[in-house]
């Protein structure tokens, strides 16, 4: 019995913090029960970082986009269980070949020093709702746009991810480039 007593472990519920406590007992086949032993334990709170979900494709966190185009980025948000709806934080936003834009940007601020944007939890979300991803004039192929969120304080933690654009070429109307030229005509 102490063997398996000396193996026993306890895993408290997903970001619960506080004190609990482990009531044994042991009962014989005659249904005597021994002293009940009760083992106090204080579960410290810790800090979980934040956490950027993105939107995603058969698995993959993958946008599609087509060239030359703004698109709506859906399902961007940002997740702290630790923090309230009014907790700051900064979040970088990095795409590497296009631009994201924000609808609204009502309560953020950008530090253009450090390129992120400070704000509440709820204002950073209503942002993010509303941000649009253009690639680089005539850019196709595959980008990448990585979301960065750090949380302030002693205990900061940062988070970064990244979300794949997949942007569809677009054939381009052909273009006459005119230069200038000379031509001489005869009439016979």
């Amino acid at each position: 019995l102490n063997i398996l007593a000396n193996a026993m472990t306890y895993v408290p519920n997903l970001h619960w913090s506080g004190t609990d406590k482990i009531e044994m007992y042991v009962e014989d086949e005659t249904g005597v029960q021994s002293n009940v032993s009760t083992i106090k334990m204080i579960v410290s709170d810790i800090n979980d970082a934040a956490i950027v979900k993105l939107p995603m494709l058969d698995g993959i966190p993958m946008l599609n986009a087509v060239e030359d185009k703004a698109t709506l980025i859906t399902g961007v948000k940002i997740i702290d269980v630790d923090l309230g709806p009014y907790s700051t934080l900064e979040l970088s936003i990095r795409p590497g070949n296009g631009t994201v834009t924000f609808s609204s940007t009502k309560g953020i601020k950008y530090s253009k020093e450090k390129n992120v944007f400070h704000g509440q939890l709820d204002a950073l979300n209503r942002a993010l709702r509303g941000i649009m991803y253009k690639g680089n004039n005539n850019f196709a192929g595959f980008d990448t746009i990585e979301f960065s969120v750090s949380e302030p304080g002693a205990q900061a933690k940062t988070t970064a991810v990244t979300l794949w654009v997949n942007l569809q070429a677009v054939n381009d109307m052909p273009v006459i480039q005119s230069k200038n030229v000379s031509a001489i005509i005869t009439h016979s």
